[in-house]
Order: C-alpha cells, then sequence, then structure tokens
C-alpha cells in the first residue's frame, strides 16, 4: 500500500481543529475518521451518517429525543462550566443526574460534581 500524505486547506483546517478539539481527538484522527465514513457510505448499499458525525452529534446532543435534551440542559444547571469540561465528564454527569434520586437542591448539585469529578478521575486513571 502506498503512503498517502493530504493536506487539509486553509480554509478547513480552523474547522477541522474545532471540531476534532470538540471530539477529544487529534486533528489527523478526525480526517481519518471522516474519510473513512464517506469511503464507507461510497461502497456501501445503504449509506448512513458517518460515524464520526453521529459521535459529534450525540456528543452535543444533536440527536436526542425532548427528554434527552430537557435532561442536557438540566445538567447545565447542575454544572454551570458544563461547555468547557471533557466530554468523558459531561457522560459521567449525565448519568449521575439521569439516575439520581432525591431533591436536586444546592446541596445534591455541589454533590453531583463532585462525584463527577472523582469517577473521571477514576476512569482516567485506567486509561492506557
Amino acid at each position: 500500500m502506498a503512503n498517502i500524505t493530504a493536506r487539509i486547506s486553509d480554509a478547513l483546517s480552523p474547522r477541522v481543529e474545532e471540531y476534532a478539539a470538540a471530539l477529544g481527538i487529534n486533528p489527523n484522527l478526525f480526517v481519518n475518521r471522516c474519510v473513512e465514513g464517506c469511503l464507507l457510505g461510497m461502497e456501501s448499499a445503504q449509506p448512513e451518517i458517518p460515524q464520526i458525525v453521529q459521535l459529534y452529534r450525540n456528543y452535543h446532543g444533536l440527536n436526542r429525543n425532548v427528554m434527552e435534551r430537557a435532561l442536557v440542559r438540566f445538567v447545565h444547571l447542575v454544572e454551570p462550566n458544563y461547555e468547557q469540561i471533557p466530554v468523558e465528564r459531561k457522560k459521567i454527569l449525565i448519568e449521575l443526574v439521569a439516575n439520581y434520586e432525591g431533591v436536586l437542591d444546592e446541596k445534591a448539585r455541589i454533590e453531583l460534581q463532585r462525584k463527577a469529578k472523582e469517577l473521571y478521575k477514576q476512569k482516567s486513571k485506567v486509561k492506557p
């Protein structure tokens, strides 16, 4: 197989960097996943949305039903810095809020933030 080196146009570079950062992956991996999705679409009898697109839309709540969107908006109240936290910690926080039983008052909000940070740290240590 030939080793292909490609150059992204100057106009696309900022967008590639932005979307890659939003997914927490490096720009080269992002581009490879985009190309892979396009090739799979070209080869498939019934093309689907590329996985990288689905991943982005899921992370940013664009594929959610009304209840899921409401939950994500509620989580924004629990974690005011929601947009700045890592994607994996967002997932943990959403799961914690969705499964929380009890009154969601200020004390619960602080506890959920603390637990999400703790679980994220534990999960991050496990990664190679």
